[in-house]
């Protein structure tokens, strides 16, 4: 398996920078940088900087989208990032989310997706790509490196099964996910991508305790998953009155820290569902647990995981040190 690490890109680029190539050090494969330009210090900016910092690591944005960004400026920045990292950048992309949550913006449809994806690929290739009566073409277009799409549903990840280079999920009912792009990549008669998914993770004593700041983890799955996973697993977790508000203020899924939004959650998630959630969707807990539970993923098909700190708002540091010589091991 491969081990990514998640960057909460609302901390200054050098801080960040330091952080990517500790990560580096520690062995993981990859560190990735969201895409919500209220939110977090611009990513191509950012990643521009990171490449000609670091030496192995891989990196890219988890997610970019096709909206808020034209798909020539995504080609033109992907193309950048790759000549300053050959062979280390990845490109994810996904259907908009905070990033596009104003202004009368909207998330790809699938379909817009493929055609997105496709014209993507066009483009980093250097071929011609026609908007109305207008030939797009990219000038020194030499490098283009994998494109990931992320995804919940079963639609979606059929879709990235049948034209992406891999698939990102989020930890949770895997053997489906995996299934839905198997099948999308079959309908498609190519060879199915690899599986990529998203997560918590921390080695801590008490798991119990720690699942208390799980909560809005809980209401981010629900919002993109469905109550029905936590019903299914008897456990009480509601969506807040008004549905999802995306963009930089009170989006929980995006929130500078657990903190601010702690008493938004508190009573939609039972303490239950929290521990629930930590148990079966974090790679949270004793390093024993983590391994039993990296066995289990890799035997249904997971070809790897990315880990974010689960303060919500912190650099990774403490994921690093705690999961860093775990990361080694296996890979060893």
């Amino acid at each position: 398996m491969r081990f990514g690490v998640r960057m909460p890109a609302h901390h200054p680029i050098r801080e960040m920078i330091a952080c990517v190539r500790r990560a580096e050090a520690a062995g993981f494969d990859a560190a990735w940088f969201p895409d919500s330009h209220l939110n977090y210090r611009d990513v191509w900016t950012t990643l521009g900087a990171v490449a000609v910092s670091t030496d192995k690591i891989q990196i890219g944005p988890t997610v970019t989208n096709l909206v808020s960004r034209h798909v020539t400026v995504t080609a033109s920045a992907a193309r950048a990032v790759s000549e300053a990292a050959p062979g280390r950048s990845l490109l994810g992309i996904g259907a908009g989310d905070s990033a596009i949550g104003f202004d009368g913006m909207r998330n790809s449809k699938l379909a817009e997706m493929r055609e997105g994806v496709a014209r993507l690929r066009a483009l980093m290739a250097g071929e011609g790509v026609m908007f109305d009566d207008f030939e797009a073409r990219l000038r020194d277009a030499h490098e283009h490196p994998p494109i990931y799409m992320a995804g919940s549903g079963p639609k979606t990840l059929e879709l990235a099964g049948a034209i992406a280079d891999g698939a990102i999920v989020m930890l949770g009912d895997i053997p489906r996910k995996i299934g839905d792009v198997r099948r999308g990549a079959e309908a498609a008669g190519r060879p199915a991508p690899p599986v990529f998914a998203y997560t918590m993770g921390a080695i801590v004593e008490d798991i119990e305790r720690a699942s208390k700041a799980f909560k809005a983890g809980c209401v981010r799955t629900a919002q993109l998953e469905g109550v029905r996973v936590f019903e299914e697993a008897g456990v009480r977790v509601e969506l807040p009155p008004g549905g999802h508000v995306m963009g930089a203020k009170g989006d929980i899924g995006h929130a500078a820290s657990h903190k601010d939004v702690a008493h938004l959650v508190e009573d939609l998630v039972s303490d239950e569902a929290a521990l629930w959630y930590a148990r079966s969707r974090t790679l949270v807990g004793s390093e024993a647990d983590i391994r039993a539970r990296l066995e289990v993923l890799r035997e249904q098909g997971l070809c790897g995981v990315t880990m974010t700190e689960f303060s919500g708002s912190k650099l990774p540091d403490r994921l690093i040190e705690t999961i860093g010589p775990l990361v080694r091991t296996l890979a060893a």
